[in-house]
């Protein structure tokens, strides 16, 4: 079956709404299982951007910064 490239862009501010386990910064562990859902379903994984910090760009100042990054994966989800 024929795959189709995709990227993904993904973000994260809040820590995840479920227990994800691991340690570590909370955002990073909601991207992280982003990622492991999307391998889950049966994309591939090609590549991944480092998560990088951002202040939140207009929404109210209380909001926390973001983290964001991207990945690149392989699926035959979308075709």
């Amino acid at each position: 079956m024929r795959s189709l490239e995709v990227a993904i862009a993904l973000g994260s501010n809040l820590p995840p709404s479920e227990d994800v386990g691991g340690g570590g910064e909370p955002r990073a562990r909601a991207l992280d299982f982003a990622v492991a859902k999307l391998e889950a379903a049966g994309c591939r994984l090609l590549a991944r951007s480092a998560w990088i910090e951002t202040p939140p760009i207009g929404v109210p100042d209380e909001q926390p910064p973001y983290l964001n990054g991207c990945v690149l994966v392989a699926s035959e989800l979308a075709l």
